[in-house]
């Protein structure tokens, strides 16, 4: 039985004779609620009389939800029908969280493909300063190749060389590293 099933079966109304329900389509009696017909109000209202051998009476099925005998069938189909809509809540609830925590895992699979896009031009920044830390070297190596006479002089140009090369290598893997950090770099 459906939650609207259950929902709309409490707002029907039941028709009682003799201590016993009409059954559906008012085809004979059940002592059990949960066998019960059900019609809508108005039509359970023409079936009130006070007739000799059993005074007929309607009333809604909610209020004979109340009066349901502890351990008979219709006990035991009421707490069924609060069971079912107890777990319906509960699976309604288990699918918010299920969407929640799906959402959270799409957030956190952007984040990483931004982290693994940043690492990569962190990546070609690095691999661009190596090579032209390597080709600075070559340049120096070739400008200032010891001289064949023995003159010393050459190590001081050399070394100054080598010191204007790593202050420039220096900087440029810093704004390389900067601007692989950044969202736009």
């Amino acid at each position: 039985m459906s939650e609207k099933d259950i929902v709309e079966r409490s707002e029907m109304w039941v028709i009682r004779k003799g201590g016993f329900f009409y059954r559906p389509n008012a085809q004979g009696y059940t002592a059990f609620l949960f066998d019960a017909g059900v019609w809508p109000e108005e039509e359970a209202k023409k079936h009130n009389n006070d007739d000799p051998l059993g005074p007929v009476e309607a009333g809604p099925y909610s209020d004979w939800k109340d009066k349901i005998i502890e351990g008979s069938p219709d006990d035991f189909i009421a707490q069924q029908d609060a069971t079912i809509l107890s777990l319906r809540g509960e699976v309604e609830r288990h699918k918010q969280l299920t969407a929640d925590y799906l959402g959270l895992l799409q957030e956190s699979d952007a984040r990483c493909l931004e982290l693994k896009a940043r690492a990569e031009r962190a990546d070609a920044a690095r691999g661009q300063l190596v090579e032209h830390a390597q080709k600075v070297l070559l340049a120096l190596n070739a400008n200032y190749a010891k001289p064949s006479d023995g003159d010393d002089k050459w190590k001081e140009g050399f070394d100054e060389g080598i010191k204007t090369a790593a202050t420039i290598t220096h900087a440029l893997i810093s704004q390389a590293l900067l601007a692989s950090l950044t969202k736009e770099g």
